[in-house]
């Protein structure tokens, strides 16, 4: 059961890393939880929209406007999902994040 969880733990970090590479072209090895998208990553309101719209593909959730608009830094990015996620029904992820 521990590897289960780790294994989804990591799926979802992966996805999470990979839509970041996608949409930034930034590698995970130089994002942090405190990388700011629109300072560090020059994020601009557009760039920002398609971040939220890839996440709601991958994870298969919705993400309210006002949630987006809380995001600012990675962490922001992670712990929005990670909220999400646990309330979903039948998350494959609500359990181990």
């Amino acid at each position: 059961m521990v590897e289960l969880e780790k294994s989804k733990r990591h799926d979802f970090e992966e996805k999470f890393n990979f839509i970041l590479y996608k949409q930034f072209g930034v590698d995970k090895n130089f994002i942090f939880p405190m990388t700011r998208f629109k300072e560090d990553l020059g994020a601009d309101s557009l760039d920002m929209a398609e971040l939220t719209i890839e996440f709601e593909k991958e994870f298969e959730v919705v993400i309210t406007d006002y949630q987006a608009d809380q995001i600012a830094t990675v962490e922001d990015a992670m712990q929005c999902l990670k909220n999400v996620l646990k309330k979903k029904p039948n998350s494959s992820y609500g359990s181990v994040i």
